[in-house]
């Protein structure tokens, strides 16, 4: 780029017409997936052209010692962590699709390549695989149905990690609706610069008000406590601090690649 100031701007949400790294999704069944297989996650790449990765607040415990975690802005904001400076840059996976063996991965990509997604026609979530997903195969790994067509010992323990993530990103959406009706997101910007002199601008996300937080009634406190949901706002503050990890870590990839 021309300009020296680099916006890094945040993915389109999860709620968007394809959530990211999913290119084609199909809802799975037997007739059509019956010869599919999953082979063992070697190679994350799917998800290194990302600087957001959606999470649910569950996670945040797990996760704000290594990334900020923010929310990004919508009806209903939910939240992300900040994996990478720039819009297309995860920080996190090398260039051989290795995750940082020093940090947690997020739940969102531990799933890929299946999800829940909502049919028009159906009244209810139906669950998908990627079938453009670089795992999915019809040769390699662990088979998705067996020759009655049920689904194979692997594939149940798969609906079982898929639907555990969606009772987290419901109870996720609860969260943020309540802080939303109470007033505690407030827009935020961040810019840095590299070592090189690079400046680098992150926006288009929401964090939590502290201050607003403090003027909370007593009765909301306690019945947030007991939810909660203040463990996890707490959680969220305290990785705040975590932007400046993000820095060290595009200063030492600009250092290598120099």
């Amino acid at each position: 780029m021309t300009s020296s100031t680099q916006n890094g701007g945040l993915p389109p949400s999860p709620t968007g017409p394809l959530p990211i790294f999913y290119r084609e999704p199909q809802v799975l069944n037997p007739v059509q997936h019956g010869s599919l297989r999953l082979k063992p996650t070697t190679d994350m790449r799917y998800a290194a052209r990302t600087n957001s990765i959606p999470v649910t607040a569950e996670e945040f415990l797990d996760l704000s010692g290594s990334y900020p975690i923010v929310f990004a802005e919508g009806e209903t904001p939910m939240p992300v962590a900040i994996v990478g400076l720039r819009q297309d840059q995860n920080l996190f996976v090398d260039k051989a699709g290795k995750w940082d063996p020093a940090h947690p991965i997020p739940g969102y990509v531990n799933r890929y390549p299946f999800i829940f997604l909502e049919q028009p026609e159906q009244d209810r979530l139906s669950l998908c695989v990627d079938r453009a997903a670089p795992m999915v195969s019809e040769s390699d790994g662990e088979l998705l149905f067996g020759d009655d067509t049920r689904p194979t010992a692997f594939a149940k323990k798969v609906l079982q990690v898929c639907e555990s993530y969606q009772r987290q990103l419901q109870s996720t959406r609860a969260f943020c609706t309540e802080l939303a009706s109470r007033g505690l997101f407030k827009p935020k910007q961040i810019e840095v610069k590299a070592q090189d002199g690079t400046k680098l601008a992150l926006t288009g996300f929401m964090t939590i008000d502290d201050q607003a937080v403090r003027d909370l009634p007593d009765e909301v406190v306690v019945d947030w406590f007991r939810r909660g949901f203040l463990t996890a706002i707490t959680t969220h503050q305290v990785s705040q601090r975590r932007w400046v990890n993000l820095l060290d870590k595009l200063n030492a990839r600009k250092a290598k690649a120099a």
